[in-house]
C-alpha cells in the first residue's frame, strides 16, 4: 500500500513539474585542453568563460614600496605614533579613543566650554583667550599705555586718570584748585590767581 500511494505522488510530482514547464538540465561535463602557450605566467594562467585555463597570465599584484624611515624616538606610545605623510612614525603619539560623552547643559559658549579630565566638555565656560600680541613697545608709561582693539598695548601713554568728585560748594566760573597731579579739588581760587 505504501509503494502504490508514493507512486501515485510521484506521478503527481512529475505531471505538475511538466505541466509547469520546468525541466531538470544536468550539467554537462567541460572538458578542457591545456593550451600550448610561448609565455610563462609568474601568477599563473586566467581562465575563461567555461573555467578553462588560456595563455593570458594572471595580472601581478603590486604592493607599493616601503618607506624608508629614519630613527624613531624612543618613546612609548600606548596607541602607536602618530604617522608623516610618507608613512613613518613620528615622536608625537596617536591620542587614545574618544571618549563617550554625556549630554551638556544647553549654554552657549563663546570661546567653548572647558573640559573635564575625559575631555569632555562641562557646564562652565572657557574664559576669554589672552589676545596674540606681536612686537612691544618699550616706552615705559607711568600710568600704563593704551590699548588697542584686540587689547594689545600700543606705544601711546594713557593720560592720569583724576578721580571724580563732587564739591558741596560751587565757585565762581567753575575755578576750582587743581593739585600737583593736575586734578580738581574742592577749593577755590582766587579771583586774580592763574591757577
Amino acid at each position: 500500500m505504501k509503494s502504490a500511494v508514493l507512486g501515485i505522488c510521484l506521478t503527481l510530482l512529475l505531471v505538475v513539474v511538466s505541466s509547469n514547464g520546468l525541466r531538470m538540465i544536468r550539467p554537462r561535463p567541460t572538458y578542457c585542453r591545456r593550451p600550448v602557450c610561448d609565455n610563462v605566467c609568474l601568477h599563473g594562467q586566467q581562465r575563461n568563460s567555461r573555467g578553462c585555463l588560456t595563455c593570458k597570465c594572471k595580472p601581478s599584484i603590486d604592493f607599493p614600496p616601503r618607506p624608508i624611515c629614519g630613527p624613531v624616538c624612543l618613546i612609548y606610545c600606548p596607541h602607536g605614533n602618530v604617522m608623516d605623510s610618507r608613512g613613518c612614525p613620528t615622536c608625537k603619539c596617536n591620542t587614545g579613543p574618544k571618549p563617550i560623552c554625556g549630554p551638556v547643559c544647553k549654554i552657549a559658549c563663546r570661546y567653548g566650554n572647558v573640559l573635564d579630565s575625559n575631555g569632555c566638555p562641562t557646564c562652565k565656560c572657557k574664559p576669554r583667550p589672552k589676545p596674540v600680541c606681536g612686537l612691544i613697545c618699550k616706552k615705559r608709561c607711568r600710568y600704563g599705555k593704551v590699548l588697542d582693539s584686540r587689547g594689545c598695548p600700543t606705544c601711546v601713554c594713557k593720560p592720569r586718570q583724576c578721580p571724580q568728585i563732587k564739591c558741596s560748594r560751587r565757585c565762581w566760573f567753575g575755578r576750582y584748585v587743581k593739585d600737583s597731579n593736575g586734578c580738581q579739588t574742592c577749593r577755590c581760587r582766587r579771583f586774580f590767581s592763574r591757577i
